[in-house]
């Protein structure tokens, strides 16, 4: 009998020796992969905007001047760098950049300028609320990959009234979202006062995960400044997981979706020029 224990004990430690093997090797090869995304120096930034149709004429007129004008846009940078101090002068230019999602398809992007490319509505670009969005690039034979969710425009409450000059808080805090993008246009002046959408690779990353990254955000007094009436645009931005990216730098890499919603603000003293 004690020899057939002492058989079935060496028998339990050498079944939990090998578990302890495979799980050391299942561990380090994590670790492993871990490293390599985070010394990939393949950066990819992207960002796909939508746009809630807005039920005020002025607003609907005035954004027929800018990139929303056609509903939808998505920008994306592309950079070789081993850090955040070399994202802005490493572009990578001449890559085969697509964007996907179920109700779009395959759409290829179009290189404007070194490391950037872009798509919009005018190219067929719909933006599309609750569905997967991807971002492929094909470069030196590696397809870089990086997946993010679309989310619906945020709910937003602002004062229809307010004071020239002062500053105003927006809040989209419990709603869900990551980080906030917000523009505001003079409608009387047909005047951009105020954006934090982002313009080039730097932009983006402080946007996505530096000092920019915020859901509440405080829209300077400058912005609204006259006694005018402004349309003031937000968009709550949801940033892609870890998990979604393939082949890119995971700590410099980022994908934002998120769509605008545009509110009319008045700041004129006498509230009866106001609507």
């Amino acid at each position: 009998m004690k020899g057939n224990r002492k058989e079935r004990w060496l028998r339990v430690v050498g079944l939990g020796g090998s578990v302890v093997l495979l799980g050391g090797c299942a561990q380090l090869k994590a670790w492993q992969e871990e490293v390599e995304a985070l010394t990939n120096q393949f950066v990819l930034e992207g960002i796909y905007l939508g746009l809630e149709e807005p039920e005020d004429e002025l607003i609907a007129e005035i954004i027929q001047h800018t990139k929303l004008r056609d509903g939808s846009t998505a920008t994306v940078f592309l950079a070789d760098a081993s850090s955040i101090d070399e994202i802005e002068s490493s572009p990578i230019s001449g890559a085969n950049v697509a964007f996907e999602s179920p109700s779009n398809g395959g759409i290829n992007m179009t290189e404007l300028s070194g490391g950037k490319y872009e798509l919009s509505g005018e190219q067929g670009l719909e933006y599309w609320a609750g569905e997967e969005a991807t971002i492929y690039s094909d470069y030196d034979g590696v397809t870089h990959r990086i997946m993010t969710n679309a989310p619906a425009a945020p709910d937003i409450d602002l004062d229809e009234w307010h004071i020239a000059g002062d500053p105003m808080v927006v809040d989209l805090q419990g709603q869900g979202f990551d980080t906030t993008v917000v523009a505001v246009f003079d409608l009387v002046e047909a005047d951009l006062t105020f954006s934090e959408a982002p313009e080039s690779i730097g932009d983006l990353y402080e946007v996505a995960k530096g000092d920019g990254a915020s859901l509440v955000v405080e829209i300077p007094g400058s912005a609204l400044a006259n006694e005018s009436l402004y349309a003031v645009g937000v968009a709550g931005l949801v940033n892609s997981d870890v998990e979604n990216f393939e082949e890119v730098n995971t700590a410099m890499s980022a994908f934002l979706a998120g769509e605008f919603t545009f509110q009319t603000v008045c700041t004129f003293e006498e509230e009866a020029f106001c609507f």
